[in-house]
């Protein structure tokens, strides 16, 4: 049973007169993709502009993505169990899989927007930054044999 096909070991056919169900899952799924193309939209800006703040919103995005993605889903296996004759595919499967990537996207980004609203330096970073920060603070009126 597909969403959009019916398909048996030699033919495909579309469905003629899907169930409401059927329909909702179409429309759950649809509006998951476009949350997550947004979702991909706003990370990419927040990547070119370095706004952190911005990683918040791509894990809304992505946020509602998963659980629209998860009531389709869900909504997908309850029709599958109620009909009987119904198997569930490798597309199935993969969109389970898909699910919890996308859960793990939005755990990923709002990790990394409070990572990146602290701003925390390691020691070794201000190691490697230190040497290079002291060319700063040399005055004009040293010397150019102090400086080296």
């Amino acid at each position: 049973m597909g969403l959009w096909q019916n398909c048996s070991n030699t033919k495909c056919q579309g469905l003629s007169n899907p169930s409401g169900a059927v329909i909702g899952v179409r429309a759950m799924l649809c509006m998951s993709l476009m949350s997550g193309l947004i979702g991909w939209a706003v990370g990419m800006v927040a990547l070119i502009v370095h706004r952190p703040r911005f990683l918040f919103t791509v894990a809304l995005a992505f946020g509602i993505q998963a659980f629209l993605w998860f009531i389709g889903l869900l909504v997908y296996t309850k029709e599958l169990k109620s009909n009987k004759g119904a198997s569930q595919g490798w597309s199935y499967s993969i969109g389970w899989l898909g699910f919890f990537l996308v859960v793990f996207s939005v755990v990923y980004y709002v990790f990394a927007g409070v990572y990146r609203l602290k701003k925390p330096q390691s020691s070794v970073i201000q190691q490697i930054y230190a040497p290079l920060t002291q060319w700063d603070d040399v005055s004009s009126s040293d010397s150019e044999d102090d400086r080296l």
